[in-house]
Formats: structure tokens, C-alpha cells, sequence
């Protein structure tokens, strides 16, 4: 797939050079919003959840294009993977984690920071937002068990936390994609486009993730906040992600 970038306008110089043949996972806990990701990554539009991922899907190559200065550049991504949420598939998950230079770990931040405004929060609300902390925590325990068995882990791996934000109706169906009006307006997701807002939510989610996972991390984690939701809001996100793994 190829995805055209204006880069004038959304990236810095050669932001996707870093990536060129590099290997990226994609981690975290169910209907979080990987499958969107990887999609969107793909083919530049969101498009609606095909719920949990059974198995892991990869691309073996991923062309991304893009334009900086009237000149005309392209990477190759070597493998994207999106595997299943489910914590019943830990070999998957771990060999995921050992075999990729850069993971990107995706979380539900409106459950998380409570943050569906539209919405009472129900039991089974709740039971979610208890589910995703109790993975979150999980996850990351194996992960420092996982980075002792990798001797060049310090040396060539990243990982990024994503906190999305998605859309959830008063029925409490994730409802992907809107446009970034409806998302800001009728689904309370915050307008990301907005640095002040943005700095704000990212603050609250990396203060609560960090008391989350609650032990000093083996290796370096960054953290990104945006939205799922609508294909602007999606689009910057996947370029906060690829920036803040340089």
C-alpha cells in the first residue's frame, strides 16, 4: 500500500527515514483499536472495527511516499504486525515483543481516564475499565520479564504507549469513523488538533498509566494521546506516533 504525505504541512524532514526496513508490532488489550491502526496505517482512512483479531495479521512490506521540499521520497517498512488483544495468546504476544524493533502498545484512554462524557459509566463500563488496567499492568510485567531474555533489547528496540480515544454511543458501541465534528461535538472525544488540549489529556494519561504499571520500567517508553474516531484526528496520530519514535 502506498500512502502519500504532505509533509510541508504534518512532518518534519525526513521523519520516515529512521523506519526504512524496520520491523513494527502493534500490542495491547482487546477492541482497543489496533485493527483500525494497522488499517490505517495501510490504506490512510479509517474504516469500521472488524472486532477482535483472531490471529495475527503482517505486512510483509509497507510503502509509505511522501514529498518534503518539492522532492519526492519513499520508505519501505519491512513488517507491520497487529496481533490479538486476548491475553490467552502470551507466546504470540512475547514473540512479537522480542522480534520487532518498535512496538506500539494501544489503549482505550477514555476507559482508562473515565472520560466517555456522554455516557454513564455502567457496570459492565466498569468491568471493561478494569479489564484494560489489569492488561495493561499484565503486559508490562511480562514485558520486563521479556526484555531480561533480550541482550540487544536496550540497543534496538522502542516502545510507545498510545492512549486512543474512541467514540462510544449511548448504547455503548464504539462508532467508527465520524467526522471530526461529530467526534468533538456529539462524542466528547477531545479536539487532539489542539496542542493545549492535546498537552493536557497527555499529562493526565501518562501520570495514571505510569501509577498503572507501577515499577521502574527496564527500557525507555514514550506516550502518545489522539483518536481513532474520525480520519483526521486518526491521521495525526499516526504521524505523533512515528515522530515520537524517532
Amino acid at each position: 500500500m502506498e500512502w502519500g504525505w504532505d509533509t510541508d504541512k504534518n512532518i518534519l524532514d525526513d521523519l520516515f527515514l529512521p523506519f526504512l526496513g524496520k520491523k513494527i508490532g502493534i500490542l495491547g488489550h482487546d477492541n482497543g483499536g489496533k485493527s483500525v491502526l494497522f488499517q490505517l496505517i495501510q490504506s490512510q482512512t479509517i474504516e469500521p472495527s472488524p472486532g477482535s483479531t483472531d490471529k495475527p495479521e503482517q505486512r510483509k512490506t509497507l510503502k509509505i511516499n511522501f514529498e518534503y521540499k518539492c522532492v519526492q521520497k519513499s520508505i519501505l517498512i519491512k513488517v507491520i504486525i497487529d496481533t490479538p488483544g486476548d491475553k490467552a495468546r502470551p507466546y504470540t504476544r512475547k514473540e512479537v515483543f522480542q522480534r520487532q524493533d518498535y512496538i506500539i502498545y494501544l489503549l482505550r484512554s477514555d476507559l482508562v481516564l473515565a472520560r466517555n462524557h456522554n455516557i454513564a459509566f455502567t457496570e459492565e463500563m466498569n468491568r471493561a475499565r478494569l479489564s484494560v488496567k489489569n492488561c495493561l499492568k499484565q503486559d508490562f510485567s511480562n514485558f520486563q520479564e521479556w526484555a531480561k531474555d533480550d541482550f540487544l533489547f536496550k540497543s534496538k528496540k522502542q516502545l510507545i504507549i498510545v492512549g486512543n480515544h474512541f467514540a462510544q454511543s449511548a448504547d455503548q458501541n464504539i462508532v467508527i469513523p465520524v467526522s471530526d465534528e461529530r467526534a468533538t461535538e456529539d462524542f466528547f472525544v477531545p479536539n487532539f488538533l489542539d496542542e493545549s488540549i492535546k498537552e493536557d489529556y497527555s499529562r493526565e494519561f501518562k501520570t495514571i498509566i505510569s501509577e498503572i504499571i507501577g515499577t521502574k520500567l527496564l527500557y525507555d517508553v514514550r506516550f502518545v494521546v489522539g483518536s481513532l474516531a474520525a480520519n483526521n484526528l486518526g491521521n495525526q496520530l499516526v504521524l505523533s506516533i512515528f515522530h515520537e519514535l524517532i
